[in-house]
């Protein structure tokens, strides 16, 4: 058996990844040195980013997401991001309604080809 929580486990794995796949992780995993590695390995992602990556928009595109750099103090050479912005209502099992604000980043940055409606809607954390 393994020792180590998801990160460590994922962090394993990336070794795996090459330019055919597609990875699809959870805020826990939008860390500089992770989206990184990622980015190294050929694979391409859309995952959730958590509520303290507050990006900065470089470029606003057609469909309301907008190109961002990550990476700011750590990473040698920033990282082109596209980054889909949007509130969702969930109902929780006590039947209370939550609306968040969710935020989806991900280095498909073509907007006609990968539309962000289609990426929000196919990432399982939407």
């Amino acid at each position: 058996m393994l020792s180590g929580g998801s990160e460590d486990y994922a962090k394993r794995l990336l070794t795996s990844l090459d330019k055919t796949m597609l990875l699809l992780a959870d805020a826990a995993f939008d860390g500089n040195e992770f989206l990184d590695a990622v980015y190294q390995s050929g694979a391409r992602f859309p995952l959730r980013s958590g509520a303290r990556r507050v990006p900065t928009p470089a470029e606003h595109l057609g469909d309301g997401s907008y190109i961002a750099r990550v990476g700011y103090g750590v990473l040698r050479v920033l990282l082109p991001v596209r980054v889909i912005e949007a509130t969702r209502t969930v109902t929780l099992a006590d039947g209370t309604v939550r609306t968040e604000q969710w935020r989806l980043i991900t280095n498909l940055l073509d907007p006609v080809r990968y539309p962000a409606g289609e990426l929000s809607l196919a990432h399982p954390g939407r």
